[in-house]
């Protein structure tokens, strides 16, 4: 993240605390929020960042381009994150998104509502488009990583 340009790196966990907190700081989910899913950590890095712009990654997905937050910043404005999409379909938290977004981020999610690409949806977050999708393979699981 840093050849990309990043200077502030947080970590959004829920559990096991200690453990990532050796590569970095930990951010938990807002009061109220605990276990709402990615995007509650998605708001508590809103929250908690020194810049006005949030560059989302998950870490499950570790062979991400080298251009990535070039090209989602090119697209993105501080009314309508950007995220990535591939042929194969959306990639939501591989996303650039404003500090602006705070507010009616935690308002959708204490409605309850949880799913990612319902709020880029709610908040008309534009896609970029990237190839090929090989760069983009999700390691869920023991098996994937073999």
């Amino acid at each position: 993240m840093r050849s990309q340009g990043v200077s502030s790196l947080f970590i959004s966990a829920n559990r096991h605390l200690l453990d990532y907190a050796r590569h970095g700081p930990v951010l938990t989910d807002p009061s109220g929020l605990l276990g709402s899913g990615p995007l509650a950590g998605v708001l508590a890095g809103l929250l908690h960042a020194p810049a006005d712009w949030l560059f989302v990654v998950p870490v499950d997905v570790p062979g991400l381009p080298g251009d990535l937050l070039q090209r989602l910043a090119a697209r993105a404005s501080p009314q309508h994150p950007a995220h990535a999409r591939t042929p194969a379909g959306p990639h939501p938290l591989c996303l650039l998104v404003h500090a602006s977004q705070a507010p009616a981020l935690e308002a959708f999610l204490r409605t309850g509502q949880r799913r990612v690409q319902a709020w880029l949806g709610h908040v008309q977050a534009r896609a970029v488009d990237f190839q090929p999708e090989s760069e983009w393979r999700n390691l869920n699981a023991p098996a994937d990583w073999r």
